[in-house]
């Protein structure tokens, strides 16, 4: 398996896979696919977590492609960390990664903070939208933050929803990736 991503203002995650790999991914985000690769919607073994297909290079090698929503950046992470990612952030994973509601406030229709988390075993793959600034917090730093600018932070930083126009309080210790562009691809 290898990962190549392609353009630089909106970039697309194009992954190589060989007879027998796959990868997971939304529908929401597929973008292309070769002949070689097979489709198996709507995998199973995720009771309550984001519908994932499974995409899979059958006889030869093969490639599948996922863009992301608005213009940004694609970071791979490692599944086992437990990433917490803003509801449109997730593009693709391997077989062994499982994406599970964490959190949820505000209203319907893809307003307020929806979070989900990335475990498992292998790697994903996140877009956020925008530049991306990563803030490390020490234990006894927070950061105030709109909550459609929270792309993704680790497990050990806590979030509270503040009743104040939709500013979260980040809490240390850990890493914090923001965005500069509403990830929200409802707005």
């Amino acid at each position: 398996m290898r990962d190549e991503l392609l353009g630089s203002i909106h970039p697309v995650l194009s992954i190589s896979l060989e007879p027998g790999e796959s990868v997971l991914g939304t529908s929401s985000r597929f973008a292309w696919m070769t002949d070689s690769i097979r489709l198996t919607p709507g995998r199973l073994d995720q009771p309550d977590g984001l519908a994932l297909s499974e995409y899979t290079a059958t006889g030869t090698q093969g490639a599948v492609a996922f863009a992301t929503w608005r213009p940004g950046r694609v970071l791979s992470v490692d599944a086992a960390a437990g990433h917490l990612i803003s509801r449109p952030g997730f593009l693709a994973g391997t077989s062994g990664v499982r994406v599970l509601p964490a959190y949820g406030h505000g209203h319907g229709h893809g307003h307020g903070l929806m979070l989900w988390q990335i475990t498992g075993s292998g790697h994903a793959w996140v877009g956020l939208a925008g530049d991306v600034v990563e803030r490390e917090l020490t234990a006894s730093q927070a950061l105030r933050a709109q909550q459609e600018h929270i792309g993704m932070f680790v497990p050990t930083v806590t979030i509270q929803v503040t009743g104040d126009r939709g500013i979260c309080v980040l809490s240390g210790p850990g890493t914090i990736w923001l965005q500069s562009r509403s990830g929200n691809h409802d707005e």
